[in-house]
C-alpha cells in the first residue's frame, strides 16, 4: 500500500515524538513491503503558512506535535470533522502509584464529533456583564455522518455502540438520540445504548470495561475523552475528514526527552485501522503492550524507570520487527539507546 505522509515539526514543540511516530510507521512498512512517502516541513509555533496548508492537503496522513491553536487551525483547513481515540490503560495504572497497585482496564473507541456543536457567540464578551448566552448547534447530516463511523467500528469489535448524552437540558442531544437511533436501525446486530453523561463518567472510575465504542457530540466527547485518559495514563487519538488523517502527537509529560511516546506510536495504531490495515494495526498494539508488559515506559509511566523518549520508541520498534519470533529486547541496546531503526 502506498500512502503520502507529511511531518509538521513545530519549533519549540516536541520532533522526538514525530520521530518515534516514524519509526514506528517504518518497521510496519519494512515487514509489509508497503511503499510510503514522506515529505517533512518546518513550522511556526503561529499562524499556518501557505507551504503547510498545501503539504497536508496533498497528503494522506499529517503527523504533527503542534501546540493546540495550530492543531485547531490545520482541524479547520483540512475539513476534519471527526476524532477517534483509543484508551488502553490495562497496564499503565500499574506503574502509576507504588502503594496502589490496582489496575482499571481501559479498552474502547471513542468517536467525538468536532465539526459541530462549537458554542457560536451573539456578542463579545465584556467584564462586569450579568447575562452570558451560548449557541450549540448541530445539524442531521453531521451526527449521521460519524454514527455511521461508529456503527461500523462496533461491528468490527465486541458490537456494542454507547451514545453519551444530556437529553433532558440540551435540545441538541435529543436531536442526537432521534437521528442516532434511526441509524442504528441499518445495523441491526449492534447494541445501542443510550446513556446520560453523569452515568458515564461514574461508570468509567467503576467498570469500564462495559465500553466497547463510545459515541459523543464535541462537548461530552471533551469530558468522556480527558476523564478516560487520566485514568490510562496517555490518549492516542486521530482525527480525520474525507480525505486526510491527522495524527496528533501532544506529549504527556513536558521535559525533553522523556515525553512518553506511546500515546503519539498508539496513533500510529489507529491510522492504520482507518486506512483499513488492521493488521498493521494489531502489530503496533502488541508492540506497545509488550513495551509496557516490560516496564520499558517513561518516569511518568513509572518515576524509577531510566528510560527517555528515544529508548521507548527504540524498544517498541524493535517489537514491531520482531513479531514472528516474540522477540525479547536487548536489555544492553535499550539502555544505549540503540536501534536499527531511523
Amino acid at each position: 500500500m502506498h500512502l503520502k505522509i507529511a511531518i509538521l515539526n513545530e519549533k519549540g514543540s516536541s520532533p522526538l515524538l514525530n520521530h518515534q511516530m516514524v519509526k514506528a510507521i517504518q518497521a510496519v512498512e519494512e515487514i509489509f513491503d508497503h511503499n510510503f512517502a514522506y515529505r517533512e516541513i518546518e513550522m511556526p509555533q503561529t499562524g499556518l503558512p501557505q507551504a503547510v496548508t498545501d503539504l497536508c492537503k496533498e497528503a494522506d496522513v499529517v503527523l504533527h506535535s503542534a501546540n493546540r491553536v495550530v492543531s485547531e487551525m490545520l482541524q479547520q483547513q483540512l475539513k476534519l470533522h471527526s476524532s477517534t481515540h483509543a484508551f488502553l490503560g490495562k497496564f499503565t495504572n500499574s506503574f502509576k502509584g507504588s502503594t496502589n497497585q490496582s489496575i482499571t482496564e481501559i479498552d474502547f473507541l471513542l468517536f467525538q464529533e468536532l465539526e459541530g456543536g462549537i458554542p457560536k457567540i451573539d456578542e463579545p464578551w465584556e467584564s462586569g456583564n450579568t447575562r452570558a448566552t451560548d449557541f450549540y448547534e448541530y445539524t442531521e447530516a453531521q451526527i449521521t455522518r460519524i454514527a455511521h463511523s461508529a456503527f461500523k467500528a462496533s461491528k468490527k469489535r465486541n458490537k456494542r455502540l454507547t451514545m453519551v448524552h444530556h437529553d433532558n437540558h440540551m435540545l441538541s442531544t435529543k436531536l442526537w438520540r432521534e437521528v442516532v437511533c434511526r441509524v442504528g436501525e441499518s445495523y441491526p446486530e449492534v447494541e445501542l445504548n443510550l446513556e446520560h453523561v453523569h452515568v458515564t463518567t461514574k461508570n468509567l472510575m467503576e467498570r469500564s470495561s462495559a465500553y466497547d465504542v463510545v459515541l459523543c457530540d464535541s462537548l461530552f466527547g471533551g469530558i468522556v475523552a480527558n476523564q478516560s485518559a487520566g485514568l490510562a495514563g496517555f490518549a492516542p487519538n486521530i482525527l480525520f475528514g474525507e480525505d486526510t488523517i491527522l495524527v496528533n502527537a501532544s506529549p504527556s509529560e513536558n521535559t525533553p526527552g522523556v515525553e512518553n511516546p506511546i500515546g503519539a506510536v498508539l496513533s500510529v495504531a489507529l491510522m492504520f485501522q482507518k486506512a483499513g490495515l488492521q493488521e498493521e494495526a494489531d502489530i503496533v498494539f502488541d508492540a506497545v503492550e509488550k513495551s509496557l508488559q516490560e516496564g520499558i515506559v517513561t518516569p511518568d509511566l513509572k518515576a524509577t524507570s531510566p528510560f527517555g523518549t528515544e529508548e521507548v520508541g527504540d524498544c517498541i520498534a524493535e517489537h514491531i520487527l520482531d513479531w514472528e519470533e516474540r522477540f525479547i529486547p536487548n536489555d544492553e541496546n535499550i539502555d544505549l539507546g540503540q536501534s536499527t531503526i531511523i
